[in-house]
C-alpha cells in the first residue's frame, strides 16, 4: 500500500483502523475515476457536437428540478389548507 494513503493522528501515531483508510482509499480512486471519464465525455461533446448533448442534459437537469421544486410548494400550500 502506498505511504501517501495512510493517516496520522495528532500523535503523529497511524490511523488505529488501516481497513478503513483502505476502503477510503478504494473510494476515492473510484470516485477520481468517475470524475475523469465525465471530463472526457463532456470535452468530447463540446469538440464533436458543440456541446449539443452536454446542453441538453443540463436543460433536462432544471426543468426536472423546476417541477420538483414546484411540487413541493404545491405539496406546501395544500398541507397549511
Amino acid at each position: 500500500m502506498c505511504p501517501m494513503l495512510h493517516f496520522t493522528t495528532a500523535e503523529g501515531n497511524r490511523s488505529p483502523k488501516p481497513g478503513v483508510d483502505e476502503r477510503f482509499a478504494e473510494e476515492l480512486f473510484v470516485f477520481r475515476l468517475l470524475l475523469i471519464i465525465i471530463v472526457l465525455i463532456v470535452g468530447y461533446d463540446a469538440i464533436v457536437h458543440q456541446g449539443a448533448y452536454t446542453r441538453d442534459a443540463w436543460n433536462s437537469i432544471v426543468r426536472l428540478t423546476g417541477s420538483s421544486v414546484e411540487g413541493a410548494r404545491e405539496l406546501g400550500q395544500r398541507a397549511r389548507e
